[in-house]
């Protein structure tokens, strides 16, 4: 994205700009995560 005349100009190709390195990526491996969850006796789900 460029400015020009106080406007900025996102560009002609089509996207956001960003370019997706796959190398870089793929040496960051998914790993699953415990996300933490409230929930009462009865077994329903509770906000924090």
């Amino acid at each position: 994205m460029t400015f020009t005349d106080g406007y900025l100009h996102p560009g002609d190709k089509p996207g956001l700009g960003v370019e997706f390195n796959e190398e870089a990526a793929n040496s960051y491996p998914y790993q699953q995560a415990y996300l933490p969850y409230n929930r009462l006796i009865d077994g329903t789900v509770h906000d924090w």
